[in-house]
């Protein structure tokens, strides 16, 4: 499967893109260098709610769910 990329080891074979390298900088400069909550990141689980409302019409409450 020539266009999967495989998340098994960190060397991948290609370079980063610089708007991900510039991302991670940033993170770094302001001490975000941590793992987020088990939960997850509220901002994206409101996102995916919001998308997946939009999409297949299933709410469901991404502070609690």
């Amino acid at each position: 499967m020539d266009d999967v990329i495989s998340l098994g080891i960190g060397d991948p074979y290609f370079l980063s893109p610089k708007a991900v390298l510039d991302g991670a900088r940033e993170s770094m400069e302001k001490g975000l260098t941590g793992y987020t909550s088990n939960a997850g990141i509220r901002e994206l689980r409101d996102a995916i709610s919001a998308q997946i409302q939009r999409l297949y019409g299933v709410t469901y409450d991404p502070a609690s769910e």
